[in-house]
């Protein structure tokens, strides 16, 4: 006798046999529907900002030294192929809800194999019976609908963060469209009332003075030095590097602690490391955010999107 079930695993929110860019079994992948937004209701801006809901895995990647090069200037660069990345180590699948971040053991990540395209999405588990043993098997992958990709490496002191939107473990970075075939510097639009807004081409320091996420997320380079700067309210902008910066601030390998531990309500309570291991001179991750199937999702899509140009991810 055996039957299917949506198992949850409370161990883990991600699929472990990822970490070294395989599965331990072949999934019938099943799509996604069709994520039509064009008639989604808009909401007044509150009510959007209150309501935001979404899931997210941060990857870590291995960059092969050998595949590094400079730039104009000799600092140590990406590589922009993809051959040049080994085996990712899988995060947990974490949910966003309103401020609250949390394991999401419900879903997990897979790729099919190394230099694939990855996915977050539920996990379909047939029981079967061997004897007097019952074992559950997994059979079917249910892909959720995707948000956004975005790799982010620190590559030192003179780039502690570039980013492009895409995953460069599985698109060479010259192949994708614009703006995915081109690294980003990390920069803000600085909007007047002090809020920070991590965008594509912008200031190179924060919006505010006396930002507390500057030393703490990102460098002391990036601390806004105007005598008559407004104090700084916070930080928002593009998630895929916001959520980059957090995981990096981690130890190598640890990059889960941004989220088990320091980064709720919007209040971010970490540290950044001093600097990178000499042995490594470049450190990156994939952040793959994703929205809920069960959920309404033109209208999810629209409150992220709203809370990425209006909200505030980081207070202070």
């Amino acid at each position: 006798m055996s039957h299917s079930s949506d198992k949850d695993d409370s161990s883990s929110g991600s699929f472990h046999t990822a970490r070294s860019g395989e599965s331990f079994f072949t999934a019938r992948s099943i799509p996604e529907p069709t994520l039509d937004i064009s008639n989604a209701l808009s909401a007044g801006l509150n009510d959007k900002q209150q309501d935001v809901s979404f899931v997210f895995v941060v990857n870590e990647i291995k960059v092969e030294d050998h595949h590094l090069h400079g730039d104009q200037s000799s600092n140590t660069m990406p590589p922009k192929v993809k051959s040049a990345y080994g085996p990712e180590t899988v995060g947990r699948v974490f949910r966003f809800t309103n401020g609250t971040v949390q394991p999401e053991p419900r879903y997990y990540w897979h790729r099919p194999g190394q230099g694939q395209v990855g996915r977050i999405g539920r996990m379909i588990w047939h029981e079967e019976k061997d004897g007097n043993q019952t074992k559950m098997v997994p059979t079917h992958f249910i892909p959720i609908p995707q948000y956004k990709t975005t790799t982010v490496f620190d590559c030192g002191s003179s780039h502690p963060c570039v980013f492009t939107e895409s995953d460069m473990t599985a698109t060479d970075l010259q192949s994708g469209p614009w703006p995915e075939k081109k690294l980003w510097p990390l920069a803000f639009k600085k909007e007047g009332d002090g809020v920070s807004r991590v965008v594509r081409g912008g200031a190179k320091q924060a919006a505010g003075s006396d930002a507390s996420w500057v030393g703490t997320l990102v460098p002391e380079i990036y601390k806004n030095q105007e005598e008559d700067a407004k104090p700084s309210q916070g930080l928002g902008g593009d998630l895929g590097p916001l959520l980059g910066l957090m995981a990096l601030s981690e130890p190598a390998g640890r990059g889960d602690d941004a989220f088990k531990y320091h980064w709720q309500h919007c209040q971010w309570k970490g540290r950044r490391q001093a600097s990178l291991p000499s042995d490594k001179p470049i450190r990156g991750v994939v952040v793959h955010i994703a929205l809920d199937r069960d959920e309404a999702l033109s209208q999810n899509w629209d409150n992220l999107r709203d809370f990425e140009k209006n909200g505030i991810a980081v207070i202070g």
